[in-house]
């Protein structure tokens, strides 16, 4: 999903620097932040323990704002891996928006695009995250799949979106790089 960039994970000690930075950073615009994102293509996939001791970090370092909640990307096997405990404890913590890649509910495109997961494991993980507090906006790609599998794509991401029931949706584009492998396949 994110080409040759390598994953890597801040250590707390670093996270703490980065958000000391960003502060310094920001000077007086400091004051006029309410919510902000916790950066990474899965935050979800990382243990429970870690991720609030970085929302520890924020809350320390953002004690004078007026901060609403805290954001970040989520995929489906990072949502699978957290109990409905874990999940209420980093709502709890401020975690109250989590962004999600879905792209389609269609498991054609899902195996297609080499997605990692199903639109049955979907509803499962939309599931847990129905049963906290935390909002979940989807990213959706009409027209991923391409005309082959144009049906597929409206049917079956319909079918999901109404039973995991997001409470936002976004619309993204789909831009095929030239000679990429999902360009060859296309």
């Amino acid at each position: 999903a994110y080409g040759s960039n390598k994953l890597f994970v801040r250590g707390v000690d670093d996270f703490r620097d980065h958000v000391q930075a960003v502060r310094a950073k920001m000077s007086g615009e400091v004051n006029d932040i309410q919510r902000l994102f916790l950066a990474g293509g899965n935050i979800f996939g990382l243990s429970t323990k870690r991720i609030i001791k970085y929302l520890d970090i924020v809350a320390s370092e953002f004690r004078s704002q007026n901060i609403r909640q805290v954001g970040a990307f989520g995929r489906t096997d990072g949502y699978l891996k957290k109990s409905v405990r874990e999940l209420r404890s980093l709502v709890r913590n401020n975690l109250r928006m989590a962004y999600w890649g879905i792209e389609t509910g269609a498991d054609s495109i899902l195996q297609y695009t080499d997605k990692g997961c199903t639109h049955d494991e979907m509803v499962e993980a939309g599931k847990k995250l129905s049963k906290t507090d935390m909002k979940v906006s989807v990213m959706l790609m009409p027209g991923l799949g391409g005309l082959k599998f144009y049906e597929d794509y409206v049917v079956e991401t319909a079918r999901l979106m109404n039973r995991i029931r997001p409470r936002y949706i976004t619309f993204l584009t789909v831009t095929p790089q030239p000679g990429s492998r999902y360009t060859q396949l296309m």
